[in-house]
Order: C-alpha cells, then sequence, then structure tokens
C-alpha cells in the first residue's frame, strides 16, 4: 500500500486513489466575519420567532401600519387593506367616549353593532319633500315611479333626443375614468344636482344643463318648484342653453348607478365629446323650435324607467 504523504509528517491522512479528497478552501478574515454576523441574526430571529402563529388566539391586533394587500389593477402594488375593494371604508359619525365624533369605519360595520353611528339629519330640502307627500296622503320614503311631464317643460321631448342626452353623458364619463386611470390631470366634467348646476351657471362654468322633466311637484319656499324655475331663470339670464330629457331614474343610472335618482346633470367641459355635444344641442334647439304648447305625443314617445 502506498500513502501520497510523508509518514513522518505531523498530520497524516491515508488515501487511495480512487477515494476522493475533501480538502476545505481557507477562509480569509472577512468571509470569517460574514459568515458570523449571519449566525448571530439567525440566532436572533430565532428566538423572536420560536413560536407558530396558528397555536395562538388573538382577539385583537393593533398594528401601527395597516397590514397590506396586492392588487394589480392599481398602479400601486400594494394599498392598506382599508383601501382595498372587498373592505371599503366609509366615514361616519359615531360616539366614542360619549362624544360624537367622525371617523372611518369598514362599511360592513356600519349596522352590524360594532359601532354606535349617529343618524344623520334630513337635509331641510328632504324635509320639505316629505312633509309634502305627508300631505298628499303619499308615501314619505317613496318617490312616484309614474313618468309625467311638468309644466316648466318648454321643448318637444324624442327618443332620438334622449338617445343623444345618453350618449353625450356617456361619452364625458368615460373619457374621464379613462383619464384617471392614467393619472393624468382632467378638469371635472359634470355637476349633479338643482343647486350644484345652478352655481355653475351663476359663475359661467355650465356649457350646458340637462333638466329631468318629470321631477316630482313640491311646492312652496325651499321646495323643488323654486328650486327649477329658479335655475331656468338664471339659464335664461347667462345665456347657459338648457334642456330636457330622459328622466330621473335614467339620469341617475348613467352618471352614477341604478339606485339614485337625479333632477339635472351641469356639463362644464365637453373635450372628448365635442361632436356629440354639438350634434345634440343642435338636436335640442331643433325640438325648441318646434314646441307649440305640446310637449311630447303619447301614442309616440314613452319612458322606459316608468
Amino acid at each position: 500500500m502506498s500513502y501520497g504523504f510523508n509518514l513522518d509528517a505531523p498530520e497524516f491522512i491515508p488515501f487511495s486513489p480512487s477515494t476522493p479528497l475533501n480538502i476545505q478552501k481557507p477562509k480569509n478574515a472577512k468571509q470569517e466575519a460574514l459568515q458570523e454576523l449571519k449566525e448571530r441574526k439567525a440566532d436572533k430571529t430565532a428566538k423572536k420567532t420560536g413560536f407558530q402563529l396558528s397555536e395562538i388566539v388573538l382577539e385583537h391586533i393593533i398594528l401601527s401600519d395597516p397590514p397590506k394587500v396586492a392588487n394589480k389593477n392599481l398602479k400601486d402594488k400594494y394599498l392598506p387593506i382599508s383601501a382595498a375593494p372587498s373592505n371599503p371604508m366609509v366615514k361616519a359619525r359615531i360616539i366614542v367616549d360619549g362624544q360624537a365624533v367622525t371617523a372611518r369605519i369598514p362599511k360592513k360595520d356600519l349596522h352590524s353593532g360594532c359601532y354606535k353611528v349617529v343618524p344623520k339629519k334630513p337635509s331641510k330640502l328632504k324635509s320639505i319633500i316629505k312633509e309634502n307627500r305627508k300631505e298628499e296622503g303619499k308615501d314619505e320614503s317613496r318617490r312616484p315611479k309614474n313618468f309625467f311631464c311638468r309644466e316648466y317643460v318648454n321643448q318637444i321631448l324624442t327618443h332620438e333626443l334622449d338617445n343623444r342626452l345618453e350618449e353625450l353623458l356617456s361619452t364625458l364619463i368615460a373619457f374621464y375614468n379613462k383619464k384617471k386611470e392614467k393619472n393624468a390631470r382632467v378638469k371635472k366634467k359634470i355637476v349633479k344636482g338643482l343647486k350644484e348646476c345652478n352655481r355653475s351657471v351663476m359663475k359661467n362654468k355650465a356649457k350646458l344643463v340637462i333638466i329631468a322633466p318629470n321631477i316630482e311637484k313640491v311646492p312652496g319656499e325651499g321646495g323643488l318648484d323654486e328650486l327649477v324655475n329658479e335655475l331656468i331663470e338664471n339659464c335664461q339670464r347667462y345665456n347657459v342653453p338648457y334642456l330636457f330629457g330622459l328622466d330621473m331614474v335614467i339620469m341617475g343610472r348613467i352618471i352614477i348607478n341604478n339606485a339614485v335618482t337625479l333632477t339635472a346633470v351641469g356639463i362644464i367641459d365637453f373635450i372628448g365629446g365635442e361632436q356629440c355635444f354639438s350634434r345634440t344641442l343642435e338636436l335640442g334647439n331643433l325640438c325648441k323650435q318646434n314646441f307649440n304648447g305640446i310637449a311630447y305625443d303619447y301614442s309616440t314617445y314613452y319612458n322606459v324607467s316608468s
């Protein structure tokens, strides 16, 4: 048997040619320091996480930073769970330590009893509407569903005009949403409601006002009739074109959703729908010129939301 080393050497390792050598390369001081640092960190983390989360029952967790969830549809890859679509937050008045404060709470907890929520007081206009319905013997919480044309309409109502108005509003909303997805700076396109439309007209911002022809009849000071007449007078005074079309249900469905009704919509910027705007305005002026006291023909015009 032959050996590969000198027998007189202090460290003698016999081997055969078939046995592989396991010789470790010497480490320099930098590598040893890094290895030692990794071992220290591993020991520290092992002491902290020496348990499994499944073995612990946590009733309440208070975090300084809210946990994050991935959302591929948004530009930011991660956002707080409170902002995730599955758990939206709403602003509400709740009782904290005997005082009413405004706070953002999960929408699912709004009516679950987790918070003592202060009921929202109805606005002055809603109170007037409910009182008027009560005097007429109608349900206070429901708006009349049957379509009816009010006396303030001074143009002919046609399906063609309704289609043009719907196309114009849908085009402007789609253009606005597309720009917002790209985080581009885009101007506000529309305002909603009689009061907001009236403000935009008086500030010379409105380019066109669309008024529903079937607004509920609520006479008296501060009622809907007073607001409608005031809006029409201001449009005539400030030379702002106004048209009548669609109805409260269809207008609310186009702008917001099926559960909302709108009395009026004001267009303050029509960039992105210039052709639709000009065609709609031209047809609306023609309907006003041909008006002879009769708003529509019962045999040809009917409203789909009635």
